[in-house]
């Protein structure tokens, strides 16, 4: 349990440093805009809107559109994937629980079986 909350903790750390040096590399290198912070692209958004400066605004108006073009992709490829994968899944537990099913009875005739067997043994011995 320790180990999964140390994996956990370790990939959300190399996450967030990765999304803080693409931000940070497309915020120096790339006109001040953001990658990956959509928060930020808009506050600079809105404030060239409200200072007039129309001809800066396409460069944070760009990633806005593409996120929101990604994130509606997305949301597409989910919902196929899981019409078409849900019935597999849908199907598998239910041979797992088939499976189940069929062992817990196999057990209980064991046990049935083992018992008659004692009670032969028993008989076998008076």
């Amino acid at each position: 349990m320790k180990k999964n909350k140390f994996l956990l903790l370790l990939v959300i750390s190399l996450l967030a440093i990765g999304g803080g040096f693409i931000d940070g590399y497309t915020y120096l290198i790339r006109d001040g805009s953001f990658a990956t912070m959509q928060t930020g692209n808009l506050i600079f958004l809105t404030l060239h809107l409200l200072s007039n400066d129309i001809s800066s605004i396409k460069r944070f108006l760009f990633p806005i559109i593409s996120f929101v073009i990604g994130t509606i992709f997305i949301v597409i490829i989910r919902n196929y994937m899981k019409k078409k994968i849900g019935a597999l899944l849908c199907w598998r537990n239910k041979m797992t629980i088939d499976d189940i099913q069929q062992k817990l009875k196999q057990e209980s005739l064991d046990a049935k079986i083992n018992s008659l067997e004692e009670k032969k043994a028993e008989i076998v011995a008076l």
